[in-house]
């Protein structure tokens, strides 16, 4: 399902629905917020377009900022410097950016505001040598894909 952001009355709808979310998580104590789907207008078979998508971004990262949050985007390297630019968005949360070497897309519009998250099921590469690499962000985290909670058997968290 994608969500319709090819006007600005629709785009104004999806913020609203997202307010109440973005406060709670202000009230609840978080520092920021990542919006994904950013990406929809890439698989929505030219129903959407980047400029839709970038148009709803910042509105939310306008909402976050009005909250006090940090506002990070969510993969989408073709974005390149635009995500930051356009958007207001303070950093990046790219997953398997190191798997599809894609992580210098983003370190070069974001420098060492990424987050990199791996995933268990998707190695190519022995942790160790993921972490060795000079190819990935400072910030690279292996997590099992159902990000299930710790203590439970399958639950993997490990950081570089």
């Amino acid at each position: 399902m994608l969500l319709d952001t090819t006007t600005a009355a629709k785009r104004a709808t999806i913020v609203r629905v997202l307010t109440t979310s973005v406060a709670r998580c202000a009230e609840r104590g978080f520092a920021a917020v990542e919006f994904d789907n950013l990406d929809s207008w890439t698989r929505s078979k030219g129903k959407l377009t980047r400029s839709g998508n970038l148009a709803l971004a910042a509105a939310l990262v306008r909402l976050g900022h009005g909250k006090g949050l940090a506002v990070g985007q969510k993969n989408t390297p073709q974005l390149g410097a635009s995500g930051r630019k356009q958007t207001g968005f303070d950093f990046v949360v790219a997953e398997e950016c190191f798997v599809y070497q894609e992580c210098g897309a983003y370190t070069k519009a974001y420098g060492k505001r990424v987050i990199d998250v791996e995933y268990t099921d998707n190695s190519k590469r022995p942790w160790s040598a993921v972490c060795a690499s000079t190819k990935r962000p400072a910030m690279t985290i292996l997590r099992d894909r159902d990000l299930v909670p710790a203590g439970e058997d399958a639950y993997v968290f490990e950081h570089c």
